[in-house]
This record gives C-alpha cells, sequence and structure tokens, in this order.
C-alpha cells in the first residue's frame, strides 16, 4: 500500500492498460512507510487522502487498483477495529468499508453513520457482504433503507445504464451470494450481461456497492468505476455548469447554475439584449464566457433588438452579469440568428452557427468578433462542442445536435462538411427523442454534456440534461426546469489556472500512467505499456497470433526479419540519447524503435540492422516512442529489454512532475533573473552529486543535482525566459 502525491484525476482520461504496482513521483520524496498493528499508512500527505478498509477476503482489489491508479494518498487497515479507531481520530476525505466476509462481525458501523454526519462533503464506497438480520441499522446513516438480505439478481435495474458515464462496466452475473437489499438514493446500474441488474446505490456521493461490483470480469473496468466514486465531487469542484434560457422560457434570456447531479436550476441573472436565438460558450483562454443572440439586424439600444455578441463578466465567481459588448455590427453575423457557439483553443476562435433560411453557415469568429465563413452545414445545429471521437486514437472531434432530429453529428470544422452522423438513445427513462438543444464538454472529464428534447408518451414535450457518450448512448440526469437554448461549462474560483485555459492545473497535469516494473510487453502498440530506463523487462514474444491482419504483419530490418511482434512505450521528459537493447539467448530479436502507432516504414526511427545488439536514438522531450520486437522468422521467445535514457514523463504538460504546467515555469532560469546563462549552469556544476528536496538545481525534479540537471539548462543557455516551452 502506498501514500503517493496527490492529484485530481478527470475521467476522459481513465487509462485502458492495467494497473501495475504504484511508483512514487519524480518529484517526489523519499517514500516512508509506518506500521502500526495492522495499519500501514506509506507516502506522501496533502490533498485528498482516503481511509481503505478492506478484509481482502477475495485476495484482490478494484479499490486498491483505483487508488493506485490515482495516485491518491490512502491509509488501508485491514483489522475492523483499526477502521473504528481511524473513523474516530484520523482526518480523512474519503472512506471505502470493503467488508467481503460474508460471515464476519464488525464494529465499525455507527462509526462510519457519524463520519459521514460530520463530514458532508466526504465520498464514502460501502461494500458489505454479511447476510444479517434483523436490518443493519447503520445504512440509515448512509441515506439508505434496507429491504432483505436478497441476491442481487432480484434487484430492480434499468437495463444498458451505465455508471455516471462509464459504459461497458461488465460484472460477473449468475453469483448466488447474498448481499444486503437497500432502497432510497439513485439506482444505478451497468452492463451487466443478459440483464442489466443494479449493483450500485447512490445518495449524493455516498456509494452502497453490491458484491458484484468487487468482482468485475475485467479488473480495468472495476478499477475505473471504482475511480468514478472516488472522484465524486471532486470531478467538477472547479467547473460550474451554466445553462442560457431561450426567448420561450418561463424567465427568458437568463443565465442559470444547473446541476449536474439531478439537472436542478439556479437563477444568476437575466441578460436581456437580442431578439431571438439565445447560446453560450466559455472561452477557457480569456477564461470568460461569451453570449451571442439576436435575430437579424444590428442591435437597437431602443428596442434591444438585433444580433449581439457579448462578454458576461465573473460568472462563477458571484458575477452580477456585468456585460462587454463586441461590435458585430459590420459582419455578416447579424444577416441572421444566432444558435450556438463554441470555443475552438487550438485556433484561438469561437465557432459561430447562425440559422440563415435554407443555409446553415458556420464561421470563424474572433474574440473581437471579426467573422469568417467557413462553410454550410447541412443541419440545424443547436449545439457545438469538441469532444474525444469514438475510435481509440483518433484525438478531438467536433460534435454537434441538431433541434430537428435524433442524431449526434461530428463535423469536420475546416469546412462544416459532416463526418458522421450517430443516432442518440436514451438508457433511461421513456420517450422520443426530437433533438438537441445545446452541447458543452466538460474540461475535467471530457464527457459530452447537451440539452435533449423529448417527447412523452403522453406528448408532452421536455428538455432533458444528460451525458452523451461517443456512440450516442445517452445517460439522462434529470429533466430541466425552464427551456434551455445553451450549455457552457465554466471555471469557478479555488483551482489553479495558471496558463488560463480552463482547465485546473492539478487536472492538466496529472498522470496518465503508472510504471509497471514487472509490465508485459503487448501485441498491439496502442495498448504497450508504459516504461522507464534503467529497469530490466522481462517478456515474451509468446502470443495467441500475429500482429496485423489475418497474414502476418512481417518486420523487416535489414537483413533481419520478425513475425510475431510486442511493443512497449516509452515518454522522456527531456531531451538526450536513449539506448534500447534486447537479449534472450539462443533466439535472435529483431527490435525497433517507432515514432507512431500502428508502426510504418515511414514512422521508424532505427532498428537493429547494423548493430544488431542495440539501438541508438535521440529521444525528445514529451514525444512518446514505441518499441516494437519479434524474434527472428517464426520463432516465439521471452526476452529481457534494458533502456537507458532521460527520465520518462508521466504527462508531457509537466514534464519535471511538479503539478504545475511547464509553459507557466521557466526551471532553467535557476538564479530567477529572467535569463538562461552561464550562470545557472555554474550552479548546477556547483552542486552536482548532491540530494535536494525542491532545489531549483534539481531541474527534472527527481531529488538529485545531476547531469541530466547539467545538460537541461546547458542547451538553453541564451534563451530569454519565459519563452516557447516555457523554459524546461
Amino acid at each position: 500500500m502506498w501514500k503517493q502525491s496527490t492529484m485530481t484525476v478527470a475521467v476522459a482520461l481513465l487509462m485502458s492498460a492495467g494497473v501495475g504496482p504504484p511508483q512514487s513521483r519524480q518529484n517526489a520524496a523519499k517514500l516512508m512507510a509506518v506500521h502500526s498493528g495492522t495499519t500501514e499508512v506509506v507516502g506522501l500527505a496533502g490533498g485528498p487522502n482516503v481511509l481503505f478498509y478492506e478484509d481482502f477476503v477475495l485476495g484482490t482489489s478494484a479499490y486498491q487498483a483505483a487508488l493506485d491508479a490515482l495516485g491518491w494518498s490512502f491509509t488501508m487497515v485491514v483489522d475492523p477495529a483499526d477502521f473504528e479507531t481511524e473513523l474516530q481520530t484520523g482526518a480523512y476525505t474519503h472512506v471505502i468499508a470493503a467488508h467481503q466476509n460474508a460471515g464476519g462481525e464488525s464494529v465499525w458501523e455507527d462509526d462510519l453513520a457519524a463520519w459521514i454526519v460530520a463530514n458532508p462533503d466526504g465520498v464514502v464506497i460501502v461494500s458489505d457482504w454479511r447476510v444479517v438480520e434483523p436490518a443493519p441499522p447503520y445504512l440509515a446513516g448512509l441515506g439508505f433503507g434496507y429491504t432483505q438480505t436478497t441476491n442481487l439478481g432480484m434487484m430492480d435495474g434499468v437495463g444498458g445504464e451505465t455508471l455516471d458515464g462509464l459504459a461497458g462496466a461488465l460484472v460477473n452475473p449468475g453469483w448466488g451470494t447474498f448481499s444486503y437489499g437497500v432502497t432510497g438514493g439513485t439506482t444505478i446500474a451497468t452492463d451487466t450481461p443478459g440483464t442489466g441488474e443494479a449493483i450500485v446505490a447512490r445518495s449524493g456521493c455516498v456509494f452502497f456497492n453490491g458484491f458484484l461490483s468487487d468482482t468485475f470480469l475485467n479488473p480495468a473496468v472495476g478499477r475505473d468505476v471504482m475511480m468514478r466514486e472516488l472522484q465524486c465531487g471532486t470531478i467538477g469542484g472547479a467547473f460550474e455548469l451554466i445553462g442560457v434560457t431561450g426567448d420561450g422560457a418561463d424567465t427568458p434570456e437568463s443565465l442559470f447554475s444547473i446541476s449536474t447531479d439531478d439537472a436542478s436550476i439556479e437563477f444568476i441573472c437575466g441578460l436581456g439584449r437580442g431578439d431571438d436565438g439565445e447560446t453560450i460558450a466559455f472561452n477557457g483562454t480569456d477564461g470568460r464566457l461569451y453570449h451571442a443572440s439576436g435575430h437579424v439586424g444590428p442591435f437597437d439600444p431602443t428596442t434591444l433588438d438585433g444580433v449581439i455578441f457579448e462578454t458576461v463578466d465573473g460568472i462563477g465567481n458571484g458575477s452580477s452579469c456585468a456585460t462587454t459588448d463586441i461590435d458585430i455590427s459590420t459582419t455578416d453575423l447579424i444577416d441572421e440568428e444566432a444558435q450556438a457557439i463554441v470555443w475552438w483553443p487550438e485556433e484561438n476562435v469561437f465557432l459561430w452557427k447562425q440559422d440563415h433560411g435554407a443555409d446553415y453557415p458556420l464561421f470563424r469568429v474572433t474574440t473581437d468578433g471579426v467573422a469568417t465563413v467557413i462553410g454550410d452545414l447541412d443541419h440545424q445545429a443547436k449545439g457545438l462542442a469538441f469532444a474525444a471521437l469514438p475510435a481509440a486514437g483518433d484525438g478531438i472531434g467536433l460534435y454537434s445536435v441538431d433541434k430537428g432530429s435524433a442524431f449526434l453529428r461530428i463535423i469536420d470544422p475546416t469546412d462544416a462538411s459532416t463526418i458522421d452522423e450517430i443516432p442518440m438513445i436514451l438508457t433511461t427513462g421513456v420517450g422520443e427523442i426530437l433533438g438537441g438543444n445545446g452541447l458543452a464538454t466538460h474540461p475535467g472529464t471530457g464527457e459530452l454534456w447537451g440539452i435533449i428534447r423529448v417527447e412523452l408518451p403522453s406528448g408532452e414535450v421536455q428538455r432533458l440534461l444528460g451525458v452523451i457518450d461517443p456512440f450516442g448512448e445517452v445517460v439522462v440526469v434529470g429533466a430541466l426546469g425552464d427551456k434551455f437554448a445553451g450549455l457552457a461549462f465554466v471555471t469557478i474560483a479555488g483551482g489553479d489556472d495558471c496558463n488560463g485555459n480552463g482547465i485546473p492545473d492539478d487536472v492538466e497535469t496529472m498522470p496518465l500512467y503508472q510504471l509497471d516494473e514487472d509490465a508485459q510487453a503487448s501485441p498491439e502498440c496502442d495498448e504497450a505499456p508504459f516504461i522507464g530506463p534503467f529497469i530490466r523487462y522481462e517478456s515474451t514474444t509468446v502470443t495467441t497470433g500475429a500482429f496485423g491482419p489475418k497474414m502476418p504483419d512481417y518486420f523487416f530490418c535489414g537483413l533481419y526479419v520478425g513475425v510475431f511482434d510486442v511493443f512497449y512505450r516509452y515518454a522522456p521528459a527531456w531531451d538526450g540519447l536513449a539506448f534500447v537493447s534486447v537479449e534472450g539467448p539462443p533466439v535472435d530479436f529483431v527490435y525497433g524503435v517507432y515514432d507512431d502507432c500502428p508502426p510504418s516504414p515511414e514512422c521508424l526511427i532505427d532498428c537493429n540492422e547494423i548493430d544488431h545488439f542495440e539501438i541508438v536514438f535521440e529521444a525528445e522531450k514529451g514525444k512518446t516512442y514505441w518499441i516494437r520486437i519479434a524474434a527472428q522468422f517464426f520463432q516465439e521467445a521471452p526476452f529481457e529489454l534494458y533502456l537507458v535514457g532521460p527520465d520518462v514523463t508521466f504527462n508531457p504538460t509537466d514534464c519535471n512532475g511538479n503539478g504545475i504546467p511547464d509553459e507557466c515555469e521557466c526551471l532553467a532560469d535557476v538564479d530567477g533573473d529572467g535569463f538562461i546563462t552561464a550562470m545557472d549552469v555554474a550552479r548546477i556544476a556547483s552542486l552536482i552529486g548532491t540530494s535536494c528536496d525542491g532545489c531549483p538545481e534539481d531541474v527534472d525534479g527527481d531529488g538529485e543535482v545531476d547531469l541530466t540537471d547539467l545538460q537541461i539548462v546547458f542547451a538553453l543557455v541564451g534563451e530569454e525566459c519565459p519563452f516557447g516551452d516555457g523554459g524546461t
């Protein structure tokens, strides 16, 4: 068990690879272990601090895998009495109580109920396998009622529903074990094969997990579900969902805060300018909310009619809705109604969709109102948002919803053409989807949120708030209390955001993977585990089949060729030479380094053609390299790989791992004078070979002042700080 440097992790970035033994961050101090009875605490303090009780009857734990992946500090206890003591005396933000011994007694129930009362913002996860009569009274303290000891197959569920947006959470069906049956809170189901039965009940951020949620068929899915639960309240804590109502609403042309828990709304302020069409977008670069409204023509201050574009100051931080006008009176934006806008950070512009009779033009619009038409959409989009594309590795795409159809569309933002149409399907509730009226992407989780218009069997039309996965499944959060026309997530006070991009620093710099010294190479490059230098990795090329299509994909390297190949990945934190060697006598191996996946001759950097026993290449900071290994010809055999090179980065935006985006720092400016000079080099040279915790001479944050630090600074001498990549 480990206690690590803390980090809030966004689910949109959950890893698909298995989680191995946790490793300390490069900038972490030496990990210290303290043993007291059956309690073990290891690691660094600060941030989320989890009390974790589990009796480990199963021998494995989805909970521990989740904690390891998050990198949060936690204290683990395996004795119920120790758990009771920690509940009474410890200072924790989260509590996990995993009691898997169906016949074991415990003493902590009342203390857990008291902890929940004393910590209303805390997160609690309970999994209790005991068959106990009469009703366990502590459940009432968790916000649940008790029905009976019941098989999970008897619980009411909703087929196909997902756990807070996490799709495909397969669990082991058919077990006859009994577990508490509970009522109250929200019943959350997963895609249990054949039934879709509920395995989780939720009351706020208190979860009661049926026993099956401990025993997922896919351990990585189980880990991700537990990460979802642990992050309840922390994800989104730095963001607020804002909605704007349309002209036909009970409270028109107004901003509301919308709860992401149940879609309840709270009035913020009225806007009033513009006579039809309401839409909003948050600019993460300057931290402002932008509002567009109006049907046609320039704004008339007497009637308040006409098309307007304005900033709304301070939303999310106690705004009074003061606005600043952006002049668009001489642009084509005033020709027709503004229906949807979204910020495109890579291009530093808004995309603005206009309703123009039979045409639906899409514009690029700068923050000062300069508009350039891109092309015409083939549908009447009422919401635009950038989010992850369905296919792994396809990056970010532009999505839209159409007010007149049940399709989620993917649009090419460079020419307004439609790339794909995805039918939207309600996974909860009943009704027919008529269309959508707004989209917004959560900056922390990457989830796509939308306003969905649904016709109920009664004929009533409702606007629902839901989470839309990339394949069109809509998980309904709740019914909206008015006619909303647009959505936007805004950053609220409390989260450091040094570069002003709308993403809190701790989310932006979170570790994207863990190192596992026992990591096994994968036959698929996009599932290859990350590795680090100065660790001997023992693996094998023995697989169930060849990489690639039905016919083997031969791996040629000069006179050498291999067929059955496997992959590792390496992400260096700094520029420098890297050396890769593979051996496994008596078999010869073919291996190469690529800068892209899948491998191709164009992305091959080098292979072991010349020096058959080693590859040397120039590693570049923040890039990812794939190391491909195959035994010669059709052979399959175990091997040992050894890598020498720069330290790894767990996130290319924060190569020294200090929780601050590199672009906000100038680490190579050791003496802090604003320039990188020979004086900075001299300061490092004078401390070569010494250990330090957080000293400026330790540029790469590994706890040691060494030649790597010297090389980083020496390569940047003469630069002024800040510059380009932040001086790192």
